[in-house]
């Protein structure tokens, strides 16, 4: 008896761990993901301009950076985090528990950070198109139909790399783990990216591209693709969590 009442003590002890802001995660990835969207967003007004000159320009090219570059940048930061700093952080006296909690505040931070990002270049962009009287038009496969609906697009955005970023985790954490373990992460991980991607009518820079070549899915109501991308982001970190609650620390030998 005294034995349960101990181990019962030990399990809500840890279920009440307070969270803490996750800064020292947070601090360099924002700097670098600030200085590469300045870098992108110089680089689509130069080629807008570019076009200006030798051809004509036609809709928005901010759209098309940022529908099929800053996801697979998102994953791979969480994955960085995830084989880098758990075993370091867990070796400086972090719980398991405590990393998966700054880990999970991180990855909405992060994610709600780089979407307000693609909503300024949005705004960016259409400003400089205005000046130029360029027409900024949007392409298909999003809740929002013009960059003047902020609300979708953060929506939309922050939905995207919350998914990609506990995809991304998932994985990095399987391979910090084993190799075996790594495969599987990764061969389940595509899974509620697709999905979420899917519903959103994405048309290129995710899993599904191949599969819109041989079947168009259908368009849902935005409430349900939101409903989709959330129940896709917990189920990634329900399974991020499974593999993290019991990972081992190798010795730096190793």
């Amino acid at each position: 008896m005294i034995a349960r009442s101990r181990v019962a003590e030990q399990r809500h002890s840890a279920s009440r761990i307070p969270w803490t802001f996750p800064r020292r995660m947070l601090e360099d990835h924002l700097a670098l993901s600030g200085l590469l969207w300045l870098g992108l967003l110089v680089v689509v007004i130069a080629i807008a301009v570019g076009n200006a000159i030798w051809g004509s320009v036609g809709g928005s090219y901010w759209d098309d950076a940022v529908s099929s570059i800053p996801q697979w940048y998102v994953a791979f930061m969480a994955g960085f985090l995830a084989y880098s700093f758990l075993p370091a952080l867990i070796a400086h006296g972090q719980t398991r528990r405590e990393f998966g909690q700054q880990a999970l505040i991180y990855s909405v931070v992060f994610s709600a950070a780089l979407a307000l990002l693609v909503i300024i270049g949005f705004g960016v962009e259409a400003a400089v198109f205005a000046v130029m009287d360029w027409p900024h038009g949007i392409d298909g496969g999003h809740l929002f139909t013009s960059s003047g609906q902020v609300h979708l697009i953060f929506a939309e955005f922050l939905m995207r790399f919350l998914v990609w970023s506990s995809a991304g985790f998932l994985v990095g954490a399987g391979f910090y783990r084993s190799e075996e373990a790594g495969g599987g992460a990764l061969a389940v991980a595509w899974i509620p990216v697709a999905i979420t991607e899917m519903a959103l009518g994405t048309q290129y820079g995710s899993p599904i591209v191949l599969f819109r070549l041989v079947w168009e899915p259908p368009t849902i109501h935005p409430l349900i693709v939101l409903a989709i991308g959330v129940a896709a982001f917990a189920v990634t970190v329900w399974m991020a969590w499974k593999v993290v609650r019991d990972i081992p620390i190798r010795s730096k030998s190793t």
